[in-house]
């Protein structure tokens, strides 16, 4: 803790994120509709956007599958699609976006994009 006058406030945390907002369900919805196409059989699919943020409820509590809340749909459902987007890439490709689209990344590392590494395109 500073106790000199010219001391510069902590910065009061974020808040926590339990359903994904709407600018960037917009990224992820492209991508999804880009690197995970409905089924050949044009079976009706699931709303996305609930399984993607009981997912975010899952990863941010811990609780087992059989624990989120109902309104993000059948835990089964989406722990399906966590596990199909898991070894699609999908998280890879959102995450590869977003890191494109931060604001202030050039400024705050001195480069002019974020480093790809694994997230390079294969």
């Amino acid at each position: 803790m500073q106790t000199t006058d010219d001391a510069k406030p902590e910065p009061k945390p974020e808040p926590t994120i339990w359903a994904v907002p709407d600018d960037v369900w917009e990224i992820i919805e492209e991508i999804l509709s880009r690197e995970y196409p409905r089924h050949r059989q044009d079976r009706k699919r699931v709303p996305l956007r609930p399984v993607l943020d009981g997912v975010v409820y899952k990863l941010r509590t811990g609780c087992q599958w059989n624990r989120i809340p109902k309104e993000y749909g059948d835990d089964s459902t989406i722990h399906r699609h966590f596990q199909a987007w898991c070894e699609m890439g999908i998280f890879d490709a959102i995450w590869r976006q977003l890191l494109l689209r931060c604001e202030g990344w050039a400024a705050w590392t001195g480069h002019g994009s974020p480093p790809m590494g694994r997230w390079a395109k294969r």
